[in-house]
């Protein structure tokens, strides 16, 4: 991208909640802001931990997991107050912005200094280094996501970019899609054409949350599908998992998510080892391809590449191959009708949907495209001006307004609040004192390294050999107070469970808050019931919440609960988590824990 004629280095890179350089080691190429760095961008980084980033940037400020809305609205305040956004923009291109500055009025950087720990002089120095040098990229990662206000946190930082003019600007943000305008995104035929009314009208969450009903998203709903599994209103009899290790990674409240998958009838899973999961739920495995065993797509915001199978082992299929032949079974009509007997039918078909495809499928695999396998096609600047953001080629955005929404009329349309707006976390020093007299720190989670992807690659020994167990990140003066020690095993507990790893004391952690990694998990330990690789013991998703998404249904606060700390011993490690969740029925069946609610629902079922 940095050899595209019209690119500018940003003036300033803003990362809130990331750190591109672990996240993003590979070919989403995190590495392009050391070289923007290298070249005058200067970084803004929002971060409760120090990270080598943060470290090296103009303004960094720690802050408490999951206030992000409240410093996002309190830096718009700056910027609108003090006349710095971009008056030519937003009087052409954005929509809602006196309805937007009313909004922020009350956050002066002294209120959301207060809520989130940091300080008001580090947020104004903040919002007008954004405003006033240069073009402001901002990269972003999941972690707010994982946040029950994650939407107003995004909406927010969104907003502010809109206002001082970075969008579609070179150094700015670009609307991402994929190229060719593929669609390559998971959405199951939802617009194919294949599923029937009657069977969209069984999805999941729709009844529950508006955004679903109007197909903003394809999938079902998962909290609705926890409690679907649970019930068994209705019924869930199959399940079929691709490439994912759930109880240990990306379900919250493991306990919870382990016993709503035993419910489960017959259950599949498509992987290359074992895994907790497939050791403890599954009943039929498909082994699954390697890399260098599948014909396959990849154009993800990057050149749309052909890969090429170059060798087969046994019986192991790829992902495409199982599709298609799952396909022809489960509904032979569209598959014949499309002509799809084979993984390479399959993905040629992807590609001639693209309204703005180049080359054929086959010739990017033959490397026919100007003699590669893959392009990359041309992405001009401030494509609102010309008419390439919108399906019907009007200039504008792709909004009902024709204008980046400020003020969202979908969410109005919808019954659902149109700006941002900001809650407290559902655990809290403020929303839930009594609680946090209990469990005093303020715990994050999901941070990546540079070992490991998630859950994956636990297996490998040079990569355990660099980082052999799961780690805390805990504030020296903290550490001081609890009685722990650098390196030692410790117990993290919440109000729904518990699990143990390594003291990791730094003073990069803001003091108050501990970091814990997610998606351990250890393939050399007992693979049986109840140890499943102790999938349970280091697993910080025993003490984040299920079933408690956003009012959008889109974030939960994954990223910021409640939770204390205390040195292992022998007493207290007598009956291990995976004893607790897999022998005592979770827990939830113990009296020391357990969220009232999601007790109390289980006995109404």
């Amino acid at each position: 991208m940095m050899d595209y004629p019209d690119f500018t280095v940003p003036g300033t890179i803003l990362i809130w909640g990331a750190n591109p350089l672990r996240s993003n080691a590979d070919c989403f190429q995190g590495f392009w802001i050391t070289d923007a760095m290298k070249r005058g961008s200067q970084l803004v980084v929002i971060d409760p931990m120090i990270n080598w980033m943060s470290a090296k940037a103009a303004v960094q400020i720690q802050i408490r997991p999951g206030t992000d809305a409240a410093v996002a609205m309190a830096m718009n305040h700056v910027i609108m107050e003090e006349d710095l956004y971009d008056h030519d923009f937003v009087e052409k291109w954005c929509y809602g912005f006196d309805e937007w500055r009313e909004r922020c009025s009350e956050w002066t950087p002294e209120k959301a200094a207060e809520v989130a720990w940091c300080d008001a002089d580090d947020i104004r120095k903040a919002a007008r280094f954004i405003a006033t040098n240069g073009a402001c990229a901002a990269p972003f990662g999941v972690s707010n996501d994982q946040k029950r206000n994650g939407v107003a946190a995004y909406q927010s930082i969104f907003n502010m970019l809109a206002i001082t003019g970075n969008y579609e600007n070179p150094g700015g943000n670009t609307i991402a899609y994929d190229p060719w305008g593929t669609v390559m995104s998971y959405v199951a035929g939802w617009d194919e054409g294949v599923l029937t009314p009657e069977m969209k009208a069984k999805r999941l969450g729709d009844k529950e949350f508006p955004l679903h009903s109007v197909g903003f998203s394809a999938l079902g709903q998962p909290d609705i599908l926890m409690k679907a599994l649970e019930t068994n209103n209705p019924p869930m009899r199959m399940s079929f998992c691709m490439g994912t290790n759930p109880f240990v990674n990306m379900a919250p409240d493991a306990s919870r998510a382990y016993h709503a998958l035993m419910n489960v009838d017959f259950a599949i899973a498509c992987d290359y080892r074992m895994t907790p999961y497939i050791a403890g739920c599954v009943d039929l495995v498909l082994p699954i391809a390697m890399n260098w065993e599948r014909n396959t797509l990849r154009c993800w915001f990057t050149p749309m590449r052909a890969n090429r199978k170059i060798s087969t082992y046994y019986e192991a299929k790829s992902d495409e191959e199982i599709v298609v032949l799952l396909g022809n079974k489960m509904n032979p009509e569209f598959f014949q009708s499309k002509g799809i007997s084979t993984d390479m039918d399959m993905l040629e078909y992807i590609v001639q949907q693209a309204p703005n495809h180049t080359w054929s499928f086959q010739d990017l695999y033959d490397g026919k495209a100007d003699g590669k396998n893959y392009d990359w096609p041309d992405r001009p600047y401030y494509q609102y001006k010309t008419g390439g953001l919108r399906p019907d080629g009007q200039p504008g955005f792709a909004t009902a307004t024709g204008r980046i929404e400020l003020w969202c009329t979908m969410f109005a349309n919808l019954g659902l609040e149109p700006m941002p707006k900001y809650e407290e976390p559902a655990e809290s020093p403020v929303s839930t004192p009594e609680l946090f007299e209990k469990f005093p720190l303020v715990l994050t989670t999901g941070a990546r390294n540079f070992e490991f992807f998630h859950s994956e690659q636990r297996e490998q020994a040079h990569m355990r050999a660099t980082y052999p167990d799961p780690r805390v990140r805990i504030n020296p003066e903290d550490a001081k107070e609890l009685g722990v020690s650098d390196n030692t095993w410790v117990w993290i507990e919440g109000k729904r469970g518990r699990c143990r790893q390594r003291a990791l004391i730094t003073e990069g952690i803001m003091k108050g808050v501990v970091e814990a990694d997610h998606g351990w998990w250890f393939p050399e330990q007992d693979g049986n019931a109840p140890h499943l690789f102790g999938a349970f013991d280091s697993n910080i998703n025993n003490l984040t919440e299920n079933c408690n998404p956003g009012p959008y249904s889109f974030g939960a606060d994954f990223r910021s609960t409640l939770c204390k700390i205390y040195p292992c011993t022998p007493e207290n490690s007598a009956v291990m988590p995976g004893t607790e969740v897999v022998v005592n029925g979770g827990f939830t069946k113990n009296p020391e824990y357990g969220n009232p609610a999601v007790a109390a629902y289980g006995e109404q079922q």
